[in-house]
């Protein structure tokens, strides 16, 4: 577990291109107010984080000490969980409480209760924790298993939404920002997390799918957009999870502004954006950057010759240009010196008039 002072208010942030965090008293607020609870394979993810804070701490021969709401936060985009570093105060049923404590918050004093954390060590409450996930069906954690080998070389993306017009528009948005190289799916049946998701939030089951699939290896990694029918009313649904690239449905053009968003921040290949018509003239736009494997020797050989050829036609042109004003020149130097030296009429005889 990273440790990390949370160091922004439950506030919706307001640049995507820095790595903020949320506090959770601000998220669990949220939800009070919408009389909703977090997702309960993020509530236990986010307990467990916390244990193991607790942990780590006892490990090194002092309490935490500092073990709150406050002291939690959440990445964006990432969804990871930071806990604020020791402060060294209290003892360690002093960490016990803290982790009860804020249990409670998050899974209820029922789950807590049936959990029965109440040793001194934190490790035995993580035990009844993780039977809680198995009782549930929900997988533990996999912090601590990594991704699979193929992961990163080629994009992933799962389309968790029914609507088939706009699985349709989510297809072409992602291959215009991402390229070529990406694999689109409808369906998620493999055992790491993909790297990105497009989730209809509205649907009752959108918190649990991707608190789930955050739990898989490699679910930090993992990248959501979630598209609502209204966006500003429903942000708040997702927050836990750090999803902050929220679209409307059918905002073909929102969307792919958020993946873009998303594949700057996370380091992935992009295609460059086109210049507006009005914008050519002034900018040149910039090449697109391919997502692709090493080309093959063939492969770069053609695009060499290719090259050449692109690089012989201008050259053709602007010879032909010049032979031509050349030429046109010569011929209008002639005519002209014709004239200035061409000899004059003989006079006219004796006796002869002249008109």
């Amino acid at each position: 577990m990273v440790h990390g002072a949370p160091s922004v208010t439950g506030e919706p942030p307001r640049s995507s291109k820095q790595r903020t965090q949320r506090r959770l008293d601000g998220i669990v607020r949220e939800h009070a107010a919408h009389a909703a609870a977090l997702p309960a394979a993020r509530a236990l993810a986010i307990v467990r984080a916390v244990g193991r804070a607790i942990d780590e701490a006892h490990a090194q021969g002092r309490p935490h000490g500092g073990v709150s709401l406050a002291a939690i936060a959440v990445e964006d985009r990432t969804g990871r969980v930071f806990v604020a570093p020791p402060r060294g105060g209290g003892d360690r049923d002093a960490d016990r409480a803290a982790l009860v404590a804020v249990a409670e918050e998050l899974v209820g004093k029922d789950v807590v209760a049936r959990a029965s954390p109440s040793c001194a060590e934190a490790q035995t409450a993580l035990a009844a924790v993780a039977a809680l996930y198995r009782a549930r069906g929900v997988d533990g954690p996999a912090e601590d298993r990594p991704p699979s080998s193929h992961a990163g070389r080629v994009l992933r993306v799962v389309l968790l939404d029914p609507d088939s017009a706009r699985q349709a528009d989510a297809i072409r948005a992602v291959t215009a920002v991402y390229g070529s190289r990406v694999r689109v799916r409808t369906t998620d049946d493999e055992a790491d997390a993909p790297e990105l998701v497009i989730v209809d939030g509205d649907r009752g089951d959108a918190a649990d799918v991707v608190a789930e699939l955050r739990l898989r290896a490699g679910g930090d990694r993992l990248r959501v957009v979630a598209a609502y029918v209204d966006p500003e009313r429903s942000r708040w649904s997702l927050s836990s999870l750090g999803v902050i690239d929220i679209v409307r449905h059918d905002d073909v053009e929102g969307l792919k502004a958020a993946l873009r968003a998303i594949g700057v921040s996370s380091g992935w290949r992009v295609r460059a954006t086109s210049t507006p018509p009005s914008e050519r003239r002034r900018a040149r736009p910039e090449p697109l950057e391919e997502v692709e494997d090493e080309p093959s020797p063939h492969r770069r050989r053609r695009r060499a010759s290719s090259r050449s050829r692109a690089g012989l036609v201008p050259g053709l042109v602007v010879f032909a240009v010049a032979s031509s004003a050349i030429l046109l020149a010569m011929v209008l130097i002639a005519r002209g010196t014709g004239r200035r030296f061409a000899p004059a009429p003989p006079p006219p005889a004796a006796g002869q008039r002249t008109r």
